[in-house]
């Protein structure tokens, strides 16, 4: 399964990683993507709009990435690729260890959606 190699935990340690992010406030992007638009795209140059994209939400907000929702299985493959177009992007040249693809699927959106409600009820514990 190729998001047993790209993610090293399973969907309960994503939650986990989530969770401690909202309770401490800290910073996470969840990338999502229209799959649509990368079956028909170049595929370099998809990659290199992504890539961009990633190294500016990372220069702006210098938060972990992870890109999810229905696009995970079909850029997966891509992977490497794109976080080398990242790395050549960057000025300080750092490891792109900070982009991984989410373990959520296509309920990625629905989850980013409950997000703000599930820090609202853990404010409130």
């Amino acid at each position: 399964n190729l998001f047993d190699k790209l993610y090293k935990n399973d969907k309960e340690e994503f939650y986990k990683i989530v969770k401690k992010n909202l309770i401490k406030n800290k910073k996470m992007f969840i990338v999502t993507a229209n799959p649509e638009t990368f079956y028909i795209s170049d595929k370099d140059e998809y990659l290199n709009n992504l890539a961009l994209g990633i190294n500016t939400i990372r220069m702006v907000l210098d938060c972990d990435i992870v890109i999810g929702g229905s696009i995970t299985a079909e850029i997966a493959e891509y992977l490497d690729k794109l976080k080398e177009k990242v790395q050549n992007l960057n000025p300080f040249g750092e490891e792109c260890d900070y982009i991984s693809i989410g373990s959520c699927g296509t309920k990625a959106n629905c989850i980013g959606s409950a997000l703000h409600f599930v820090n609202t009820f853990l404010n409130n514990i």
